[in-house]
């Protein structure tokens, strides 16, 4: 179900704020159906901005982050990263596996819109643009080793799941990733 969009009127470094579309899923939460778009002119990447002439159709699909950005002083007031649990009752309550997959995904019954796409940043300062096969979203979660943190994870032939994965730099890469948001329970 279509809910009031949440507006966003604070003004990132770039000058830019963002309205999201948000919906109200069977997991009892309302989600933004639109990718996390707040530049903090640290630990991100643009989607796809080799192909695109400005910087605002750069940010269509949103930014990918580093998870150590992820501060509520960078997420809009009222509103949080989905925690592994909350994913899995997401999960869950959309029937898992194919069904869920087909329904969370762009184009699906759902509204939600999630899409197969994730960033990896290069220790050559290069942002890598991975999609089509995958698709990656932080959560809130960390892991008791206090050095991974819980994802969403898409992945083709059409599976969904909540996996771990480290926060910082794994070898010569370190992940960005989509963020969606959940509004806060006090908020709803």
């Amino acid at each position: 179900m279509v809910t009031e969009p949440l507006v966003d009127s604070r003004t990132d470094e770039t000058g830019m704020s963002f309205t999201y579309p948000t919906v109200k899923l069977k997991d009892g939460n309302i989600w933004t159906a639109k990718n996390f778009n707040y530049f903090t002119g640290e630990e991100h990447c643009q989607t796809w901005a080799p192909y695109f002439e400005s910087k605002a159709e750069s940010r269509i699909g949103g930014l990918y982050y580093g998870w150590t950005v992820l501060t509520p002083k960078v997420l809009p007031p009222g509103w949080h990263l989905p925690t592994w649990q909350e994913y899995q009752a997401l999960i869950d309550a959309y029937g898992g596996g194919e069904q869920a997959f087909d329904q969370l995904t762009k184009g699906g019954a759902s509204g939600l819109n999630l899409e197969l796409t994730g960033g990896t940043y290069l220790a050559n300062q290069s942002c890598i643009q991975l999609s089509g096969n995958n698709g990656f979203f932080w959560s809130g979660s960390i892991g008791n080793d206090n050095a991974s943190a819980a994802i969403l994870q898409l992945s083709t032939p059409k599976k969904i799941k909540v996996s771990w994965t480290r926060m910082g730099r794994s070898g010569p890469n370190e992940n960005r990733f989509a963020v969606r948001l959940i509004k806060d329970s006090s908020s709803a």
